[in-house]
Parts: structure tokens; C-alpha cells; sequence
């Protein structure tokens, strides 16, 4: 197999310019979002540092100054260049824009000292190679390679580190274990790299049509494996987005749905009020009759039916929030189809600035998994909502009996199943929490949410 020579910097020591180039977009694009999409933005990003490599290379070829302290400076330069190139390109703090070139050196050093210590545990010789401008062509892109795939350890610890002081997670975090496919390459790779390098002395520097054609295989794979690592991150990108975007379009319709039941609920008022307009003075009459003729017994019942009407009319008027009130309205009407009874108090003394889709996603979730407690269990079915809308904080209390066998059987029934970990991650979104407990039958659960403001989940805008 033939060698490569890293004097030159066509083609050999351009590839490993550009392998170098590859790590700091992988850490760019996993830490901040570009102001233009990622095509443009890796194109500017990839090609400015590229044209920054061959430019101090040709300036240290011409003036044949290859000194270490020459070597450093050029090296901090180029992190400064990708730092001024990632201020005009992207969006972000200071911070990260700053986290990214300085997280981008460190995980070029890491690899390369990974890849010595790898290096030495399969081949002998390999240590002397990583410094040496003259070595085969298959070690060459094994060392390559192994940087680059590397380089997706880091992209992960970064994404965990996201979710981890993220105060809602998010459902495109699950992105994350994609990036396992390029970490299984350095395997794989090292296990070709020690295969061909326990040949036999005599077949592993003699030329043989079989040999080339197993070293030729191998660097085919090798290019494959970098093209569908590097548009993996466009992949995921591709796929957050679309997801989001739906999140967003059902945020939307959920909203429409609320609306809707909104003008419902106040057509069958508008409609109640009719009618009670028109019998209002006919019930007046009557009961000013009953008390003139000495019957106040009769005028009373008559005063107290008209009463119940007007609040059965306005029961679920019962906060100045209409997202908590249709939402009431809804579950109350889809608990009496399932023959169960949804006690409802709300007693208010502030406005709640809780974002409306996360206010409607919470108390869905707790009274949904109320109600499929409650259908399983035999005799009187009552759940009950305590909501206390204060200035400080929102706490909603729900209470409900359950099957015990359900419990003991199944250890996800004692949060009423999957929808619990929405309410958690929103209560920990409004720097709340969310605690359960059970005794005599009766299942608990207090949620409490600081009465603030925060960004809607999912955001209202899609970048890129």
C-alpha cells in the first residue's frame, strides 16, 4: 500500500486540516444554532478555517520556520478565527460563542492523545508513526478517522450536559443515543487497523492483489463512515426541526380547540340567559303574588329554583382564567360520560400568568389520569380538583380513590401512568415540584408552580 507524504498539503495533510475542521463544526452545531441554516453556516465555518490552514502552511513552507512557538501561535489563531467567524454566523451568549472554539481545541487535543495511547495497545510502531510525515496510507486514515469519530463523545457530553440543567426537558433529546453510530466506527476501525497489522512481515510489505484489495476496501469505508458521520448532524437537526414544528402546529390546534370550546360554552349561555330574560319577570310576578298572599314558603321555592338555574349557568365561571375554566368544563363532561363526578374548587386571589398551553397540559394530564384510576375501581367514582391561584404560586390538588391491586401490580399506576413525567418536567419548569401519596384508599397528588411567567413549551419559533 502506498505511503502519504504530510509535507505537502494536497491531498493528505488537507484531509487532516479538514478532519480538524469537521470536530469544531460537530461542537458547533451541537452547542448553538447558526443565524442562517446549517448549510451556509458549515460551509463559512468549514471553509474559512480550511483557507486559514493552507495559507500558514504555505507562510511556514516559504519562510521554513517550523518551530514549536511558531506551531502554538498559528494553532491559537486559528481558534481566534472561529471564534470571530461563529460571532458573525451565529446566534447565542458570549459564552457559548467562546465555549465552542476553546471546547473544540480541547476535544482535538483529547483525541489525539486518545489516539497515541490507542495506538500503542495495537501496533508497536504506531506511537512513532502519529509523528512521522511519511507512513502508510491505512494507518493514516485509521488516525484520521479515530479523531474524527472521537469528536461525537464530545457532542454527547455536551447534549446531556443540556438536558441536564434544562428546566424542561425536551423531546428531541433523544437525538442523543444517534450519535453512538459514530463512537461504535473507532472500534471498528481499530480492529481493521490491528488486522492489518499482524501480518506477517513478509505479506505486510509485499504487494499482493488481495491485500490491496482488502486496504482499498478499507479506505473506501473509511470515507463512507466521515460523509455519513458529518450529515448525521443534519439528520438530527432535520429531524428536531420537523418535530418541533409539529409540536408548535399541535400547540396550535390545541389552543383552536380551547377557543372553540370557549364560543361553545358561551352560545349555551347566551342561549340560558334567554331564556331565563324571558321567564324572569313571569317568576318575579309569581313570587311577588306568593308573599303578598301570605305564601313566602312558596315564593322562596320558587326564588331558590330560579337561583339553581343561574348557577348551573354559571358554574364553571369560576376563576378569571377561561383556559382553566374550558378545560374544567371539558374534563367534567368527559368524567360524567365514564359515570364518575369531578368535584371542582377554585379559589383565587391573583391572576395566573402560567403560559396557557402549559396550564392546559398539566391539569389535563392530572385530572386524565384521575379519571383512569377512578374507572377501575367499583362503587361511588368521585375525583376532586382543588386549584388556589394565589400572586406567588399555583397549587393544584387531586384526589381520587384507586384499585389497590393495580398498585401492587403495576408500579407505574401509582403516577397514573406516562402522563406523570409531563407534569413533573413542568412543574420543574416553573420551579415547582410535584408530590404524591396514598393512605386509606385515596390516592394524593400536589402539584405547585411559582406564579410566573416563562416561555411557552414548545417555543413559538422554529430557527432554521
Amino acid at each position: 500500500m502506498e505511503t502519504v507524504d504530510l509535507v505537502s498539503f494536497f491531498p493528505w495533510a488537507w484531509l487532516m486540516h479538514l478532519i480538524r475542521a469537521l470536530v469544531s463544526s460537530n461542537i458547533l452545531f451541537t452547542t448553538i444554532k447558526g443565524k442562517y441554516n446549517n448549510f451556509v453556516t458549515a460551509t463559512v465555518f468549514i471553509g474559512s478555517s480550511m483557507l486559514y490552514s493552507f495559507l500558514t502552511l504555505a507562510l511556514f513552507k516559504t519562510t521554513q520556520n517550523d518551530s514549536f512557538l511558531s506551531e502554538i501561535l498559528s494553532m491559537a489563531m486559528y481558534y481566534v478565527l472561529q471564534f470571530v467567524v461563529i460571532c458573525f454566523m451565529c446566534k447565542g451568549t458570549i459564552f457559548s460563542k467562546i465555549f465552542v472554539p476553546l471546547f473544540s481545541l480541547i476535544t482535538y487535543t483529547m483525541s489525539c492523545s486518545l489516539l497515541t495511547l490507542f495506538a500503542s495497545v495495537f501496533s508497536d510502531n504506531a506511537v512513532e508513526n502519529i509523528f512521522s510525515t511519511n507512513l502508510s496510507l491505512t494507518t493514516y486514515l485509521t488516525f484520521v478517522f479515530f479523531i474524527y469519530s472521537n469528536s461525537f463523545i464530545s457532542v454527547i457530553f455536551i447534549r446531556i450536559f443540556k438536558i441536564k440543567f434544562k428546566s424542561d426537558i425536551s423531546y428531541n433529546n433523544k437525538m442523543t443515543f444517534v450519535f453512538v453510530f459514530p463512537i461504535v466506527h473507532i472500534f471498528t476501525t481499530f480492529s481493521v487497523f490491528n488486522l492489518i497489522n499482524s501480518y506477517p512481515y513478509s505479506v505486510k510489505y509485499t504487494a499482493s492483489p488481495a491485500k490491496e484489495n482488502a486496504e482499498l476496501l478499507f479506505v473506501l469505508i473509511m470515507f463512507i463512515s466521515i460523509a455519513l458521520d458529518f450529515s448525521l448532524l443534519f439528520i438530527v437537526d432535520h429531524i428536531e426541526n420537523v418535530e418541533q414544528k409539529n409540536a408548535v402546529i399541535q400547540n396550535e390546534l390545541l389552543k383552536s380547540k380551547l377557543d372553540y370550546r370557549q364560543i361553545e360554552m358561551l352560545k349555551e349561555e347566551k342561549k340560558e340567559f334567554r331564556k331565563l330574560k324571558h321567564d324572569y319577570a313571569n317568576i318575579i310576578s309569581t313570587a311577588k303574588g306568593f308573599i303578598e298572599i301570605g305564601k313566602n314558603e312558596k315564593a322562596i321555592a320558587i326564588l331558590d329554583e330560579f337561583g339553581d338555574d343561574l348557577q348551573s349557568l354559571l358554574g364553571f365561571s369560576i376563576c378569571s382564567n377561561e383556559t382553566i375554566n374550558t378545560v374544567l368544563y371539558i374534563k367534567k363532561c368527559q368524567a360524567e360520560e365514564n359515570g364518575i363526578t369531578l368535584d371542582i374548587k377554585v379559589s383565587e386571589s391573583g391572576l395566573s400568568r402560567i403560559d396557557d398551553y402549559d396550564m392546559c397540559r398539566i391539569l389535563s394530564n392530572i385530572i386524565d389520569n384521575s379519571i383512569n384510576a377512578v374507572k377501575k375501581i367499583d362503587g361511588k367514582k368521585i375525583c376532586t380538583v382543588d386549584i388556589q391561584i394565589s400572586p406567588d404560586e399555583i397549587i393544584v390538588t387531586n384526589e381520587n380513590p384507586y384499585v389497590e391491586q393495580d398498585f401492587e401490580i403495576k408500579a407505574k399506576s401509582l403516577d397514573h401512568g406516562h402522563g406523570i413525567s409531563i407534569i413533573k418536567s413542568l412543574s420543574k419548569k416553573y420551579n415547582g415540584s410535584y408530590t404524591s401519596s396514598r393512605e386509606n384508599g385515596i390516592w394524593t397528588c400536589v402539584t405547585r408552580l411559582d406564579n410566573k411567567s416563562q416561555i411557552a413549551t414548545p417555543p413559538p419559533q422554529i430557527s432554521h
